[in-house]
């Protein structure tokens, strides 16, 4: 099988893009591959050797090179779509194609095949993930009426490259509702897409493509209709250096970890509820404004100060679903709790903050802790806006009930300790019990300094037998916990690789 630059190729479990064919002074007289690994850990350079570029990697240290008697050994060839398919679907299918005189017929028993077609024209999903499709060119004409009731189709995560060819298959999906093109790298094919459209399509997921900001503006004209449209993991960068026009039917968009600097400001023309921009560079909120959206995921970004939250409440007033975790801001102050009573106060209508729900009352109650804060000159806050005005008013003069109510922290505050089961190893946490138990065991995490998905808490619902916490988005009070008790931090043993 011949290779060329831009093909995806998988070597052993870990997938790589071609970068480079031909010879290298570190082994003349031999072809080598420069490749590009998807998980970067594998490479040893950038394409570069001995000062001498061969290839760019797009990320850093991702590339290495392959001699080429290496490289028939080790690469796992791809398969036809037309393979994938009736692999998957078709139990009695074998790919040793039989012929009959030149016409190469699949190799079907002819009752066995008619009972496999009846069956599959009921098919409401195809799902081909992680199934090393390479190319879509094949003889697909007579299964298209496989087809004709699928409204779902995953081929995320495969070997495809070519975006043309994905174009031609569509247009036989009429009633195509959901497309799921994620891990593949389309190099090539992104000329000539003028005849094609695809209004059917209403949710599209294409994270991790290596999709650029002119990828995805002809990713928006051929999909003129999608309400979700996740695009995580490519590297974006700042939008706004590029008129890009997001459909107005879109009401759910994910950028997540694909470098952005800023919230796209093309966003303040359309009608999205929903974004998730988590693990950016996003440090400034002012460019954009929108009354639609009303979850906003801007954790893990480079948010430094209170001024950037008012501009969130300022300029997205509907907010009532927010996770904001992770910034700098909050890596500065060690009081999560007035942290957390901020941010409820400083929003006009949070009901969920960080995955924990709120209640009327505990939106109540951080009202007035915040305004105390603040009258007492512990809290900065400007005094000229209108939510400082309402707030105000919700609780009052100085004077009046604040020191009369009984205080949030003796009723709604829990101070627990958590351990370490291999090391020992105590700290202690003071948590509101409208928390969630995931935030919790976030917390938990950071204080020990261990990874969220690598970890299991229990806590001792009946004396000296250790339960597991499994209900992760239930809030705290579920648990019963009192002052003083432990939450135990258990380790998951890694599964050994096969």
């Amino acid at each position: 099988m011949s290779y060329e630059v831009g093909d995806r190729v998988r070597i052993g479990e870990e997938l790589c893009i071609i970068r480079y064919i031909g010879e290298i002074h570190k082994w003349p007289g031999f072809i080598a591959y420069g490749v590009e690994w998807d998980n970067a850990d594998r490479g040893k350079n950038s394409g570069v050797l001995d000062g001498k570029e061969y290839f760019k990697a797009l990320v850093p240290s991702a590339g290495s090179f392959i001699k080429e008697t290496t490289w028939f050994k080790r690469v796992l060839p791809g398969v036809s779509f037309c393979q994938a398919f009736y692999g998957k679907y078709m139990t009695n299918y074998r790919s040793d194609d039989i012929y009959l005189g030149s016409k190469k017929v699949q190799n079907f028993g002819l009752g066995e095949l008619a009972i496999e077609r009846k069956s599959l024209k009921i098919l409401r999903s195809v799902c081909l993930d992680h199934c090393d499709v390479s190319t879509m060119v094949c003889d697909y004409s007579e299964m298209l009426d496989c087809f004709a009731n699928v409204s779902e189709f995953d081929l995320s995560y495969n070997l495809l490259s070519d975006f043309k060819q994905i174009c031609e298959f569509l247009n036989h999906l009429n009633g195509l509702n959901t497309l799921d093109l994620s891990g593949n790298y389309f190099s090539k094919g992104w000329d000539n897409l003028e005849s094609f459209l695809f209004p059917q399509v209403k949710h599209l997921y294409m994270s991790c493509c290596h999709l650029n900001l002119s990828k995805l503006q002809v990713i928006l004209k051929l999909f003129p209709s999608i309400e979700v449209l996740n695009i995580s993991q490519n590297n974006f960068g700042n939008f706004n250096t590029t008129i890009i026009n997001f459909p107005t039917t879109l009401e759910e968009l994910v950028i997540s970890g694909s470098g952005l600097t800023c919230i796209p400001s093309n966003l303040s023309q359309g009608h999205i509820k929903n974004l998730n921009v988590s693990h950016n560079h996003i440090d400034t909120i002012s460019l954009v404004q929108t009354e639609t959206l009303t979850h906003l995921d801007i954790s893990y970004n480079a948010i430094q100060s209170w001024k950037e939250l008012d501009e969130l409440n300022n300029n997205f007033p509907e907010l009532s679903s927010l996770r904001i975790n992770g910034n700098p801001l909050f890596a500065r102050e060690n009081d999560h709790l007035a942290q957390f009573y901020q941010m409820i106060a400083r929003f006009n209508n949070l009901t969920v903050l960080n995955g924990s729900l709120l209640s009327n009352y505990e939106r109540e109650e951080a009202i007035f802790y915040f305004v105390s804060q603040v009258r007492k000159g512990l809290m900065e806050y400007d005094k000229d806006t209108k939510l400082w005005l309402r707030l105000c008013r919700v609780v009052g003069s100085d004077s009046e009930t604040i020191s009369e109510r009984k205080s949030w922290f003796d009723t709604h505050v829990l101070h627990i300790q958590a351990v370490h089961e291999e090391t020992h190893v105590v700290v202690n946490l003071s948590v509101l019990s409208c928390y969630s138990v995931r935030n919790l065991k976030r917390m938990i995490c950071e204080k020990l300094h261990l990874d969220l998905t690598e970890v299991k808490i229990c806590y001792m619902a009946v004396p000296s037998i250790l339960s597991e916490i499994s209900q992760e988005f239930c809030p705290v009070s579920d648990l019963n916990l009192h002052n003083g008790e432990r939450i135990y931090v258990r380790q998951m043993i890694p599964k050994p690789s096969n």
